[in-house]
């Protein structure tokens, strides 16, 4: 197997592993967690549900650190096509995901108003309940901001599929339509 080979199925190999819990921690946790409009319920699913929102936490953290290795894997794989392309797509993946690691801090942060801790005794039931649930919010948006800027890589990564010759042209234009996808739904 070739250097390009390999490298491709290193790069394919790492997104998929960084993608595998992005619908558990970005979509579903969310889902059982927030009660929109209502603080009490959000805060008192948090308490009933710690352990969902840690793993949920878990694995955000880990789609964001294995990302880090996704775009090096993609920068390889592509500074031969077009090095300045491959640098934008890099630069753009790169700027991201701090985005999503602080929407983490959010989340730890709504664990934290919600544990009882003897510190937070200045505040009431409903200061905290709220607390939490605008943690919960910022977390979301937090993660809105980071697709709308994540979403910017997926021009470059197209053109540098389209350009490459050894993945077919076709999923280069499907990487455009799912950028203008993305930028429609935000």
């Amino acid at each position: 197997m070739d250097q390009t080979k390999r490298q491709a199925r290193l790069a394919g190999l790492l997104y998929f592993l960084a993608s595998i819990p992005a619908p558990f921690g970005l979509i579903y946790v969310p889902n059982k967690l927030i009660v929109l409009n209502d603080a009490t319920a959000t805060a008192n699913h948090i308490r009933a549900s710690e352990s969902l929102l840690r793993l949920g936490i878990g694995c955000e953290l880990w789609q964001a650190t294995m990302f880090i290795f996704v775009v090096l894997a993609l920068y390889r794989l592509f500074k031969a096509v077009n090095q300045g392309h491959a640098l934008a797509m890099m630069i753009l993946i790169l700027i991201s995901i701090p985005m999503y690691l602080l929407s983490v801090v959010y989340e730890i942060a709504a664990l934290l108003v919600v544990s009882g801790a003897n510190f937070l005794s200045v505040f009431d039931t409903a200061q905290l309940n709220t607390l939490a649930y605008i943690f919960m919010r910022l977390h979301n948006r937090t993660i809105l901001v980071g697709e709308i800027v994540g979403a910017l890589w997926f021009f470059p990564f197209g053109l540098l599929v389209i350009r490459s010759r050894f993945i077919p042209r076709i999923l280069g234009y499907l990487l455009f339509l799912r950028r203008s996808a993305i930028c429609l739904v935000i």
